[in-house]
């Protein structure tokens, strides 16, 4: 058996594997078209929680910031489902991007590219937390307050998101039922049981970052 990280690969590598004829599960999203059986959650899912976090705490001129290479194609839906939410609401959000890889010195850099050209943002969804946390020292450094002024979401809940301040929200993935749920999976396959698709539900986890009084 072998287990993929994602559900987007060479299509060379998806011929191989489905011609090898052992049970294989692609892990960490299970939406979109897959070769065997498949796990994890919708990334587009959790762009639009984003968004309607930051909706729901009153931020009307959003911002999606973060790493979006052209190989990573979780990280394009997130921002597609947060933007699609957004445009929905009635609100036209910026974008500020870069191919680079992610990085708390990213996120600062381009934090201060969006307040420089889109004073008036009052919130901002990142690609990860790594990125949340330059745009937070970013914003600090500028002087603008968090979350008063502009509220912060991130992605992945970082084990120093909590000991960040302002205490970073995010969404959380479930990391170890995606991992019990693989190998359940890869077993149940071995033994003849039919290919299957589980889609978890991310987590979010609301802090001090978009805590607004």
């Amino acid at each position: 058996a072998m287990t993929l990280v994602g559900t987007d690969h060479h299509p060379k590598a998806s011929e191989l594997l489905a011609a090898a004829r052992i049970p294989v599960v692609e892990i960490w999203e299970a939406v979109d078209e897959r070769i065997d059986s498949a796990v994890g959650m919708d990334h587009r899912a959790i762009g639009r929680l984003q968004a309607r976090h930051l909706l729901d705490v009153g931020c009307r001129h959003v911002a999606f910031i973060g790493c979006v290479r052209s190989h990573d194609y979780r990280a394009q839906r997130r921002r597609a489902g947060c933007l699609g939410e957004l445009r929905a609401a009635g609100l036209d959000p910026v974008t500020v991007t870069a191919p680079d890889g992610g990085s708390a010195d990213l996120g600062e850099t381009l934090v201060n590219q969006l307040v420089a050209a889109h004073p008036d943002i009052d919130g901002i969804a990142c690609n990860s937390d790594v990125i949340a946390m330059g745009v937070l020292r970013g914003l600090a450094r500028a002087g603008r307050r968090v979350p008063d002024e502009i509220a912060v979401i991130g992605f992945g809940d970082n084990e120093a998101s909590a000991c960040v301040t302002p205490a970073l929200s995010t969404i959380r993935p479930p990391r170890a039922a995606i991992g019990q749920a693989a190998a359940e999976i890869i077993l149940a396959r071995i033994d003849g049981a039919p290919p299957v698709v589980r889609v978890f539900e991310a987590e979010l986890v609301a802090r001090d970052s978009t805590r607004r009084t």
